[in-house]
């Protein structure tokens, strides 16, 4: 990739270096309508955003620049011209003055083959927060839908994707990695089945905002029950709730 007159750029934000609850200040309301803005005010000729309960990462197309360091949270790294970017980024969601004040500690910047590493990593479920979850597949899947519906997934980014998704496969198959994989929300919300019954007809209430709390959550989104989310704040509770469900 990194002989081509083209660049891949990977940005990022996940539940790696910023709490769950505070991942929806940087999730964006309208994805296509997200990627469009990034083509037309960030430089970019394709783009693709994969937003989950646990990360928001824009892939991006553009042309060839000088840097060496992948990763913008290094000294090095801030050599980068991302500012693009962070502009873009910025405009399209509602961040409060500290996360602004604090973009080169939150996002992670990977370009070309560090970004066609990562992209790996992450279709295998490497990167999830249930290391080997198959579900991250049919979310890069959607990731894809809303990019050719924002009409930005072109033909690098196409056959990044492809290529990523076939390995990821291919991994996924040889190494079983998820199989008979159950999560400790998957078990918790088990363990409320068989000792209440009718956990649907409960009122379940969430305590904490945490990774736990994540797992959990989504768990109960799957099973199809309601709850309520409460936490130190009601700030964390609602943050919470807008990318995991849930009533603060």
């Amino acid at each position: 990739v990194s002989k081509n007159n083209f660049q891949i750029m990977n940005a990022r934000v996940t539940f790696r270096n910023m709490p769950l609850y505070k991942l929806a200040n940087f999730s964006f309301k309208d994805i296509p309508a997200a990627c469009k803005s990034f083509n037309e005010n960030a430089g970019a000729s394709e783009c693709i955003i994969v937003q989950t309960s646990s990360r928001i990462e824009v892939f991006t197309v553009g042309n060839v620049y000088t840097g060496e360091i992948p990763d913008a949270r290094r000294a090095e790294g801030k050599k980068l011209d991302v500012s693009k970017i962070l502009k873009t980024w910025s405009s399209l969601v509602e961040l409060d003055q500290f996360d602004l004040d604090h973009w080169d500690q939150t996002l992670e910047i990977y370009k070309n083959a560090d970004a066609y590493d990562r992209l790996i990593k992450l279709a295998t479920g490497l990167e999830s927060l249930v290391v080997g979850k198959e579900e991250i597949l049919e979310e890069l899947k959607k990731a894809i839908s809303s990019a050719k519906e924002a009409k930005t997934f072109g033909k690098v980014l196409d056959k990044l994707f492809d290529t990523c998704i076939r390995i990821a496969t291919s991994v996924r198959d040889s190494s079983g990695i998820d199989k008979g994989i159950e999560s400790v929300g998957d078990k918790t919300v088990k363990l409320a089945e068989e000792s209440m019954g009718n956990v649907g007809s409960k009122h379940v209430l969430l305590i904490g905002t945490g990774e736990i709390a994540g797992l959990v959550a989504k768990s109960l989104n799957k099973k199809g029950y309601a709850f309520d989310v409460t936490s130190k704040t009601i700030e964390r509770a609602t943050g919470f709730s807008k990318i995991l469900g849930g009533n603060p």
